[in-house]
């Protein structure tokens, strides 16, 4: 599928005569925007998961200080990820192909 997903969208730049940047610009960075930061963020949530077991606070088990890394990845993950994931979800289904049309039609 990844294959077909490929050839069909260098036929669409190839069909319209669209150069590299506006079919980026057209079909990637409206929800890319959103969507690049939130990885970058539940990258950095995981990472910290994992330091926690490698970094225990003073006065923390092993155990402890990993819950205390869970609960933070879990509330930033519920509160910041999900919401700019949804966000960026929404974007590519609602503004993305007005972006497309937009620039299409010029």
């Amino acid at each position: 599928d990844q294959v077909r997903v490929r050839h069909l969208e260098e036929a669409e730049v190839d069909r319209f005569d669209l150069g590299s940047l506006v079919f980026i610009g057209a079909f990637i960075v409206p929800h890319g925007i959103i969507e690049v930061p939130a990885a970058v963020i539940a990258t950095g949530l995981a990472l910290n998961l994992g330091a926690a077991l490698m970094a225990v606070r003073p006065n923390l088990t092993v155990g402890h200080n990993f819950l205390l890394a869970l609960a933070d990845f879990l509330r930033v993950f519920a509160l910041v990820v999900v919401p700019m994931l949804l966000l960026a979800a929404w974007v590519e289904a609602e503004i993305t192909p007005e972006g497309v049309v937009w620039f299409l039609g010029r």
